[in-house]
């Protein structure tokens, strides 16, 4: 009796041979199908976010060769089988297969072998064109955010529509220079332009305004967070973080250290994404998961120019109490979402600033952000409005690459990818600045604390 087996080793692992494998995150999971099927809506998503649209593109354009392929290779290995099968000697009978068939099928098989060969190639450059294209495409864009400009829609602290101006070339440097809180040229000296240093009283004043955003954040049920300040690239990659913008300047501080590829963090938003990185949520009755994270933040900021770079509006380094949030469903994201802002707004109200709540257009929601709300504090010495809080919800963008999931009750109880949003507590110095330039007083030449600051800086109602 004859004895032959003969194998061809298909390609078992076709994932895009030359998409770089994370090191600690898995390969994304894109919605291939989504984005084939919905190719026109997300072209139309990166022109008003002002992004290349090669990305939905080349998804677009390599789907069906990806899915033929793949069907194609399906085949060959099923015919494959039925040749293998006819090689496997007959029991009972005694009856076996001349040398001549043999020949024959080992022919075959090496016939498909080579097929499968060439096949392989071209499905594993489908695939990877597949995974390049999908990175690149941005997020849907909620229906109420199509404006053709940031739209103002609540002001907080009106005070009847007066916008009080400091005297002319005086804003929060002169103040603070003024009581000796911040030292800008010694920092200078020390680690470059746009760094400082707070003293005394501006030290104090960021302590109380970190208190005070950790105690408003806890009090909804956010709970505290120290993350590290230092993450993998593709961690800030996967949170929608460009080491450079569509400018192609330079906006992420990276760090090499034993061939690792590191960065600082430019908001906590990216270790708490990447706390439940790889991992099955689960949640309570709510749905919804929330944690508030206090951290340094670091901003390359290469592309700052004019007064946006004077004194503390603008830093390459600053103290940053930020929001994140974990949904179980679209739905519940949008109501997340809400809630988050209403807390943002509660936060600048009691601190006194008056402040002006924007719903973004599309140009400013950056890749990930399905919806975006901005605050921007009115600053008397900038003689103009200032971000000083931001919220956004993300939808499915971060947790498909950082491979977040919970168990859908209402799908069978099979897996399902979060909803992620973030959104600012508190950026201190900008704050700072706000407090600064509208609680001076030129007569005493004191500036007013917020009184609910107030008893986080020795129960103190002026810095003077």
């Amino acid at each position: 009796m004859l004895r032959t087996r003969t194998f061809i080793r298909f390609a078992s692992n076709t994932s895009g041979v030359k998409v770089k494998s994370s090191s600690a995150l898995k390969r994304p999971q894109y919605d291939f199908q989504f984005i084939f099927n919905n190719a026109d809506e997300l072209i139309n998503s990166a022109k008003l976010r002002r992004l290349p649209t090669s990305g939905v593109e080349l998804v677009r354009d390599n789907y069906n060769l990806y899915k033929n392929s793949r069907l194609e290779l399906n085949k060959l290995q099923s015919k494959r089988k039925e040749l293998e099968k006819q090689l496997i000697p007959k029991k009972g009978d005694g009856q076996s297969i001349s040398s001549d068939q043999i020949s024959d099928i080992r022919k075959q098989l090496a016939d498909l072998k080579h097929q499968a060969k060439d096949l392989t190639i071209k499905y594993s450059k489908y695939e990877e064109n597949l995974f390049i294209g999908a990175d690149a495409v941005p997020n849907v864009i909620s229906p109420d955010s199509f404006v053709p400009e940031p739209q103002e829609i609540a002001i907080l602290n009106d005070n009847n529509g007066a916008r009080p101006l400091m005297a002319e070339n005086t804003d929060h440097m002169t103040v603070a220079r003024e009581l000796g809180i911040v030292n800008l040229e010694a920092a200078a000296r020390v680690s470059g332009s746009s760094w400082y240093y707070l003293i005394g009283d501006g030290a104090l004043l960021e302590q109380a305004l970190v208190n005070y955003a950790m105690s408003k954040a806890r009090k909804r049920g956010f709970i505290p967070v120290i993350p590290p300040s230092i993450v993998r690239q593709e961690m800030a990659n996967a949170c929608g973080f460009k080491p450079r913008d569509q400018n192609g300047e330079q906006q992420i501080y990276n760090l090499s250290f034993k061939g690792a590829d590191l960065c600082l963090t430019g908001t906590a938003e990216i270790p708490l994404a990447g706390l439940y990185s790889d991992s099955e949520l689960q949640f309570d009755k709510t749905g919804i998961k929330k944690h508030v994270g206090l951290s340094r933040s670091y901003r390359a900021e290469a592309g700052a120019r004019g007064r946006d770079t004077k004194g503390l509006y603008r830093v390459h380094e600053f103290t940053k109490v930020e929001l994140f949030a974990w949904a179980d469903t679209k739905e519940r994201s949008i109501a997340v979402l809400n809630d988050i802002l209403e807390l943002q707004k509660e936060i600048i109200t009691e601190l006194g600033l008056t402040a002006r709540v924007l719903n973004m257009s599309p140009d400013e929601l950056g890749s990930p952000a399905y919806k975006k709300y901005d605050i921007e504090a009115w600053m008397p010495g900038r003689r103009d409005w200032g971000e000083v809080t931001s919220t956004s919800n993300c939808l499915d963008f971060q947790s498909r690459r950082m491979h977040t999931k919970y168990r859908s009750e209402d799908n069978g109880n099979k897996l399902a990818f979060v909803q992620t949003l973030n959104g600012t507590a508190m950026a201190v110095p900008r704050v700072i600045v706000a407090i600064l330039e509208t609680f001076y007083e030129p007569d005493t030449k004191r500036v007013k604390i917020p009184k609910v600051l107030q008893k986080w800086m020795d129960d103190k109602e002026y810095i003077e």
